[in-house]
């Protein structure tokens, strides 16, 4: 399969035939998908892909049945490679697909290494080869205009560094002619990109065309100086002056691409400190050579380009070679050297400094990421390349201050000591009077707080600052512009690339499975797979498969991923973050490891460690900012298992058992007082109350729920913490907050049709109930069971179930159990087929809520009543019946379920033949459950629309309905999907036949 986004969307199949993927939000869904590969892109996300910052209030649904039918679309072959993945979806590429951006990146790394080797033939033919993808602008159909602003600056960014790298390739070859007219047109459309006016320059003096050269850096000139001010980037000033005493082009092409030896900064201190263009004024240290350098900064001669000096003999090695080595064995994070090759572009406000910050959790990669990216990008910083780690986070020593800093950086740049300004002050601005106008890159590692950077930023101009931190550096964004690129774990992909480079392909074939297994535990952290690496290398004997064995018989673990050294220890690392945390975010580090799901809001948090929300939020804020937690678009807060099993280390150390127990029960008792206000939102006879649970221990909060949409959205939030909760809660035992979960959750899940869930929880829950003695508590659980039974296929085992519940209920006196018990039972009758039965039923439960005065179970009672009366043909009373449900509702001022009621009148309305007004209570129906996130109702309400419309003679609306139901029930996995594909199958037959 071939993926194109370099132009128009396009999709071609292993045959080569195209895939007509339809304009629109499905042609959005698969971009969104396309530009992530092998990355799960969260629900909010797609949405915010999809609606901007406006999303209708059925997004979630509508982006479920936007994927259906882009699958649906791809056919059966492709589908498998959209995937739901738990938070979002992910598109997963299998062997021989290809996605032209993926792989024009992957051209680009190519042509770098080529380049760096000097094989120029090979670095032009792997940029033309990846620039002949580029079909017009990329994402040119695409209506999102997200997704175009996030992605259209990164894919054209990296089309210009194809096309300078095809460039470079005609330079080194002499092939100037040839490169002209492309250089032409680049230098026409981005007129501020310097490095194209370089290559003009040189291509044209190169082509024998010396007074077009020197025409041509005489408009550049004149166009940066109206337009920004500055003068030429010192390589062209060089270069110009260089032309006009005749020295060969080859040399020129040699300065440029190959090796080079340029300028040193602090050569000749006393003249040439203050070259040219710089804006900085050291003469405020008070030192004569400080003096005589700011003399030299405002000399009439720098404001000529011909008062350039010469280069002078240089008294330390050039600058490009003071970064440490680049990583040996680097892979992946195409993504992210693309977005830190944009962050890093120069495309600041001119007016303040350039500014990049590269954050992350510890042993992310950060520093093999910068490294990797400043050793690629050298061609971009002439005037030189320095690096300094900061020892923000290291295990002994105190961080590098920011004077400390500035000496260094001096003496890197070549400025001796007897020269240095007395004062802090004077040495910054020393620092950034050398620098400026220079295009240098500064690379400053483990920065630990603002403070140290910010008397390093260089004054506004081409020199350009990164830095690497596990904190965010907030105030670096906010009051300095910085921009920055966070890094997450390895995709599972770049995880087993990385393996199978460190241990080698003869190790890893047909290991596929260790090696993947192995990634997980070590949950995709570079860091923990080079330890793990280094385990499996030492120890060839040991398969990959015992070794996987043994890292997931670790699990929280941390020695298992100790690699002998501080510097490789993951425990060791991590705890160098974990030190820099204030007391309160410590506290709830350690107390999250009690937490049993994959995120957790701040009202859960708050609980947990006792404290009022504000307080929570700010703590989680700082383990957002340390990067020892991520936060997603919905507030939630997360971490890897790897950081989980540090804060359970850190739980067990520092927490006795009783501020552990009280912790737990604290965060237990918030999820379950919470699930039972939303459950009596939505059931019509509540149960289990409020006043079946156990007080409320001191300091627990439960999240406001105002509204039963509200409800809807906390349950769907937080439905894998309550099932993980459930299964920790078995597994101590506290059986009564077992029966109590499982039956409050129990709504929640029949609304989207998760009965094998919910039937797994009741089994947990009656053997607890039993165990209590608690024969009420039993029948709720019966219950659950003969609700969920019969829609599992098995009505038999689900009205013993419910007998056994009424007997309960009417033996403990339990008369709303009783009426709700008799309101299931109707509902297995009509599944069975014995409607007339289940009008008795229906009666004594409506009997129980009019007497009670409950009018939301009243309309829910009225409406089952209406649907029996409708399919035993009595019409005229299922209509008034449901017209009287739909009257209770809306008196109640509550909207939940109320798409029900539409549905029911819908199909009361078709059956008597008035199809008008069955098509308008069904769309009313399909409008509110796609708002209450009512899936499984929205394909029912679907399907029967499609009825309706096919009734009409409107075959084409009716196929559009039906598919819409059959993508949803296939979503939700229903039995009903089969039902619709029947329809849609007999419709060509139907018109046929009717030709």
């Amino acid at each position: 399969m071939r993926y194109a986004l370099l132009g128009s969307l396009k999709v071609w199949d292993d045959t080569g035939a195209e895939i007509s993927v339809p304009a629109g939000k499905q042609c959005s869904v698969l971009a969104a998908l396309l530009l992530r590969p092998e990355q799960v892109v969260g629900f909010d996300t797609l949405v915010a892909a999809l609606w901007g910052d406006r999303p209708p209030a059925s997004a979630r649904s509508g982006l479920a049945t936007y994927v259906s039918r882009l699958r649906t679309v791809l056919g059966s072959g492709t589908a498998s490679r959209v995937r739901y993945e738990g938070r979002g979806y992910l598109f997963a590429p299998e062997p021989g697909d290809e996605i032209d951006h993926v792989r024009a990146a992957e051209l680009e790394g190519r042509a770098r290494i080529a380049a760096e080797e000097g094989r120029w033939s090979a670095v032009g033919e792997a940029a033309a080869v990846a620039l002949g993808m580029w079909r017009g602008e990329a994402l040119a159909d695409l209506e999102s205009d997200v997704l175009r602003a996030e992605f259209l600056p990164y894919l054209e960014e990296l089309r210009l560094r194809l096309e300078q790298l095809r460039i470079d390739a005609h330079l080194a070859r002499g092939e100037f002619d040839a490169i002209l007219p492309a250089l032409r047109a680049l230098s026409g459309s981005h007129p501020l990109n310097e490095p194209f006016h370089e290559r003009n320059f040189l291509a044209l003096y190169g082509a024998g065309r010396h007074a077009d050269a020197q025409e041509w850096y005489r408009q550049v000139r004149i166009r940066l100086r109206e337009e920004l001010g500055t003068e030429p980037s010192p390589l062209l000033r060089r270069f110009y002056h260089q032309t006009l005493r005749g020295v060969d082009a080859a040399d020129l092409v040699e300065e440029l691409l190959g090796p080079r030896r340029p300028h040193r900064l602090g050569d000749n201190v006393s003249g040439t400190l203050g070259t040219p263009g710089t804006s900085g004024t050291p003469g405020t240290s008070g030192t004569p050579a400080a003096s005589a350098a700011s003399a030299s900064a405002v000399s009439p001669a720098a404001t000529s380009a011909a008062a350039v000096p010469e280069p002078a003999h240089p008294l330390l090695p050039p600058l490009e070679h003071q970064l440490p080595s680049a990583p040996r064995r680097f892979v992946g994070r195409v993504a992210e050297l693309a977005r830190l090759t944009e962050a890093m572009a120069g495309n600041h406000p001119p007016e303040l400094p350039g500014l990049t910050l590269l954050v992350g959790m510890a042993g992310i990669g950060k520093t093999a990421l910068a490294l990797t990216w400043a050793h690629r990008s050298a061609a971009a910083f002439p005037d030189g390349r320095l690096y300094l780690d900061l020892k923000g986070f290291s295990e002994r020593g105190a961080p590098v201050s920011a004077d400390e800093a500035v000496r260094i950086l001096l003496d890197c740049l070549g400025v001796p000591d007897h020269l240095l300004p007395a004062t802090a002050a004077g040495r910054i601005a020393l620092y950034r009077a050398v620098i400026a106008d220079k295009r240098v890159l500064i690379l400053l590692d483990n920065v630990r707080h603002a403070d140290q950077v910010r008397p390093l930023l260089p004054p506004a101009g081409p020199a350009q600052l990164l830095a690497t931190s596990r904190n965010a550096l907030a105030s670096l964004v906010t009051i300095d512009f910085a921009r920055t690129v966070a890094l997450q774990p390895l995709s599972a992909l770049e995880s087993r690339e990385l393996l199978n480079l460190r241990l080698g392909p003869e190790r890893t074939a047909g290991r596929e499975d260790a090696v993947a297994a192995i990634a997980e535990h070590c949950a995709h952290l570079p860091l923990a797979l080079v330890v793990a690496a280094g385990r499996a290398w030492v120890r060839p004997d040991i398969p990959l498969d015992d070794l996987a064995a043994q890292l997931g018989e670790a699990g929280g673990n941390l020695g298992a991923l100790d690699g002998g050294d501080a510097a490789v220890s993951v425990r060791t690392v991590l705890s160098w973050s974990y030190c820099q945390l204030s007391v309160c975010a410590a506290r709830l580090y350690r107390l999250l490891a009690l937490h049993p799901g994959p995120d957790i809001a701040v009202p859960a948090a708050a609980s947990l460690a006792a404290l009022p929300p504000v307080e929570a939020h700010a703590a989680l804020v700082e383990l957002v900012a340390m990067n020892m937690a991520s936060v997603d678009g919905r507030g939630r807060y997360h971490r890897h298992n790897l950081l989980e099993a540090f804060a359970a280390e850190r739980l067990a150390a520092e927490e006795d058992v009783a501020e552990r127990e009280a912790a737990y029960d604290r965060l237990v008792d918030h999820y379950l007082r919470t699930l039972v206000t939303v459950n009596m939102l939505h059931a019509t006879t509540g149960l289990p109350t409020p006043e079946d649970l156990a007080p409320m221990p001191p300091g627990t909060l439960t999240t406001p729920v105002e509204d039963s949409f509200g409800g809807i959205a906390w349950f769907d939030a937080e439905r894998e913490v309550l099932a993980a909760l459930l299964l920790d809660l078995a597994a101590a035992g506290r059986d009564a907050e077992v029966w109590q979960l499982a039956c409050a959750r129990s709504i929640g899940l029949g609304r989207n049709a998760r009965w094998d869930e919910d039937v797994t929880a009741a089994r947990l829950a009656l053997e607890a109930a039993r165990r209590l003695g608690d024969r009420v508590a039993e029948a709720h659980v019966h219950r659950m069971f003969g609700r969920d039974l019969p829609r599992l296929g098995d009505p038999e085992a689900g009205m013993h179930h419910l007998d056994l519940a009424l007997r309960l209920y009417e033996e403990a006196g339990h008369a709303p159990g009783a009426a709700e018990t008799k309101r299931t039972m109707a509902n297995v009758r009509f599944l069975q087929g014995d409607i007339a039965a289940t009008l008795p039923l229906l009666r004594d439960f409506l009997d129980h809520v009019e007497a009670t005065g409950e009018l939301h179970a009243q309309a829910q009672g009225l409406n089952s009543l209406g649907w029996s009366y409708a399919h035993l043909g009595r019409l005229p009373e299922a209509l008034a019946c449901c017209r009287r449900a739909l009257h209770l509702k809306l008196a109640t001022g509550r909207h939940e379920h109320i798409g029900v009621l539409w549905d029911s009148l819908g199909y009361i309305h078709h059956r008597l033949g008035d199809y008008d007004e069955s098509v308008s209570c069904y769309r009313r129906a399909i409008d509110a459950c796609l708002s209450e996130g009512d899936d499984n109702q929205v394909a029912l309400a679907a399907m029967r629309l499609g009825d309706v419309l096919h009734d009409l003679g409107d075959h084409c609306g009716a196929r559009l309905s039906w598919r819409d139901a059959l993508n949803a029930f296939e979503e939700l996995r229903r039995p009903e999907a089969e039902l619709v594909r029947q329809r849609l199958a007999a419709i060509p037959r139907q018109r046929a036949g009717s030709a």
